[in-house]
């Protein structure tokens, strides 16, 4: 049997298969191109304090979390000063890092997960920022409610802390943080959040976070006026209202998570329980040999020595059909080792 697919099925950037919000399609002629956008976002800015509780001046966006982790390494750290990172994590906290000089503290992880205990003991007299990821990007793993408020106290006032919770709309457990219950105690806390992801907006490049008032002022002294483009800004608009496109997206990922789960159980393969919309999967040896193989077939998936993560691969959830071929693909390659 020919598994070659003529189509390009793409698993490798934990992309949403659904799309996004049918409200956009509906609105988006309506987008005028010919003008600039409003600087610094301010009817997005209001819509998302007014969906989370918050005043505007709390919320700041960018182009894209990706750039705001370099706004925040940027705005809050000097050369020599010293950031704790994960040492298995998205790659941008260590690259934010080293455009600037500042010295990554790296902490292990701990059964897959962020060490929150080992986190805390890092911190030095020249530590100025932490990155927490929840859920942790690659690994999918969270930590829950009691392990995060043990620790928060232990944080230096004068440390700030950012919680990149890109994936927590997907975190399908009551036991997972929303760190925006924290974040009027602790004006030293950041929380960093995307349209990419849940919300399918990953091409327009819009990211925001939330943060004491003080603390935004101080972030938008390394924001462009006019980061965020008119399309992106009126787009992330509609897309956080709908709430109805969010819950259909987690639908499709607890459904097609385990049954991804249950064809890796009968492939005898160890995987990484996931809370956001990918799986790691450990593969040993094979792993570099079946990415590349899977890759000939049009099929791309992240392959884990490329995030740190050797001897593992990481696939996106995709639609029902993307995941039956990933997984007849799979089945046919690892027949022939």
């Amino acid at each position: 049997m020919n598994y070659n697919t003529n189509e390009i099925i793409k698993l490798d950037a934990n992309e949403n298969p659904l799309g996004c919000s049918k409200k956009i399609y509906d609105n988006i002629s309506n987008m005028n191109i010919n003008l600039y956008p409003e600087v610094f976002c301010p009817r997005l800015r209001k819509t998302i304090a007014d969906k989370h509780g918050f005043k505007t001046e709390q919320i700041f966006c960018g182009n894209g979390s990706d750039n705001l982790i370099r706004v925040i390494t940027q705005a809050l750290v000097r050369p020599g000063e010293e950031i704790i990172i994960p040492e298995v994590a998205f790659p941008t906290y260590q690259s934010a890092s080293n455009m600037i000089g500042a010295k990554s503290v790296l902490v292990p992880l701990k059964n897959h997960a962020i060490d929150l205990i080992a986190t805390i003991e890092a911190i030095t007299d020249n530590t100025k920022l932490i990155w927490l990821s929840n859920p942790h990007n690659p690994t999918g793993t969270i930590f829950n409610k009691k392990e995060l408020e043990n620790i928060l106290d232990k944080i230096p006032s004068n440390v700030f802390f950012v919680m990149d919770e890109a994936y927590i709309e997907l975190a399908d457990d009551k036991d997972c943080p929303n760190s925006l219950d924290y974040i009027d105690k602790y004006p030293n806390m950041i929380t960093l959040r995307t349209f990419s992801k849940a919300y399918g907006l990953a091409s327009l490049r819009v990211g925001y976070g939330i943060a004491d008032v003080e603390l935004v002022k101080i972030l938008y002294t390394a924001i462009g006026v006019y980061d965020v483009s008119h399309y992106a800004q009126e787009c992330a608009i509609l897309a956080i209202q709908d709430d109805k496109f969010i819950d259909d997206v987690r639908s499709l990922y607890r459904e097609e998570k385990n049954k991804l789960y249950s064809e890796f159980k009968a492939l005898n393969l160890e995987y990484i329980e996931s809370y956001a919309n990918f799986i790691m999967v450990y593969l040993g040896t094979k792993e570099l040999h079946v990415a590349d193989e899977l890759r000939k077939r049009n099929i791309f998936i992240k392959a884990g020595s490329h995030i740190g993560m050797k001897a593992w691969i990481r696939v996106s959830i995709g639609t029902p059909d993307e995941n039956r071929i990933f997984i007849e693909n799979l089945k046919d390659m690892l027949k022939s080792f």
